[in-house]
């Protein structure tokens, strides 16, 4: 069975500028795109899973967030790697900050739907993010996770993807 990496997009494999979605506003974490590249070829199922509150809040479009991500698979193309599909949850949070749906992570539907979608056991995925809802999710989907701070351990990552 073929594995898969999930990451979490904004703090994780690029720099969180707050509501990040201008093209203009891509910054890559150091090491991504390259970490990117190496899981591909692995062999592993690269995806994003990413909460976007900002479309649920009107700040800006599903449309601006397909652009931002066709400039992420570009960048990541240009230097030998693709992200196999992004996951969106586009809802914001109740005012207490708990989701209203079953996307938004800490929920696990993305991360289930990725697992879904690509026949991927929980037991050959790996998540990676930068909070606790990130933590969250894979407890509740079941798969490994391994937490970014401020620096993605693309050593760490690439050691747990290894038969």
């Amino acid at each position: 069975m073929k594995k898969m990496v999930i990451f979490d997009r904004d703090g994780t494999i690029i720099i969180d500028h707050g509501y990040t979605h201008k093209v203009t506003d891509l910054e890559w974490m150091n090491g991504a795109i390259e970490l990117l590249r190496v899981l591909n070829q692995m062999g592993i199922y690269v995806v994003v899973a990413t909460n976007q509150s900002g479309i649920g809040r009107g700040y800006y479009s599903q449309e601006d967030v397909r652009l931002f991500h066709l400039q992420m698979s570009i960048e990541v193309k240009a230097n030998g790697g693709k992200i196999d599909t992004f996951y969106v949850c586009p809802h914001s949070p109740d005012l207490n900050g708990f989701p209203t749906c079953r996307c938004r992570k800490p929920n696990p539907g993305m991360l289930l739907s990725a697992m879904h979608d690509f026949n991927v056991a929980p037991e050959e995925c790996i998540f990676v993010g930068n909070s606790e809802s990130d933590l969250e999710a894979a407890k509740k989907s079941g798969i490994e996770f391994v937490l970014v701070d401020r620096e993605i351990d693309a050593k760490e990552i690439l050691e747990l993807c290894k038969c």
